[in-house]
């Protein structure tokens, strides 16, 4: 590694820490987060080589390894059985009366989110959170971008579904 590639790390750090951690932030609980930034720049720093030369290339391509880890990390933290006591207590958390005065929009977004199929969730949470285009999606996926606008595209309809169904 020379002292450019070392330049070049902390600037991708310093310019995308931010972004990373909220991506990750959105996906795993709070207390990943910091283990899949961490994780993720060490993937850039073994491959120094393989980051694309310009800012917005090189935020994909971080968002794709990012997101790599995050899936190891849910499968390790599912295989490890926390997830499940996880969900375990949210069922007894259901049991609670609502409260629909408190509920804020976000939570009650959340809860609909929540019954769409991971996939789904990933490609609208890439769209829309994380604002990129299909195409960029498409890289962070590893996908065609065709492929994307048909999962984004079922993702919607499902979405749109699971709300009118709570609205009868």
């Amino acid at each position: 590694m020379t002292d450019d590639d070392d330049k070049r790390l902390v600037t991708l750090f310093h310019a995308f820490c931010g972004h990373l951690a909220a991506f990750a932030g959105r996906r795993v609980p709070q207390a990943m987060v910091e283990d899949i930034v961490s994780r993720t720049f060490e993937t850039a720093w073994r491959k120094v080589r393989a980051i694309p030369e310009t800012d917005e290339q090189a935020l994909l391509w971080l968002y794709g390894v990012a997101w790599g880890h995050v899936r190891n990390g849910l499968r390790a933290e599912i295989r490890g059985g926390r997830l499940l006591g996880r969900l375990k207590s949210l069922r007894q958390c259901a049991a609670v009366p609502d409260l629909a005065g408190e509920v804020t929009d976000r939570v009650v977004f959340e809860e609909l989110m929540a019954r769409l199929p991971p996939r789904d969730r990933e490609v609208l949470r890439l769209h829309y959170w994380e604002e990129l285009t299909v195409g960029e999606v498409a890289r962070v996926l590893n996908c065609r971008p065709n492929a994307v606008a048909v999962r984004l595209h079922r993702a919607r309809r499902r979405l749109e579904e699971i709300v009118r169904t709570c609205d009868a």
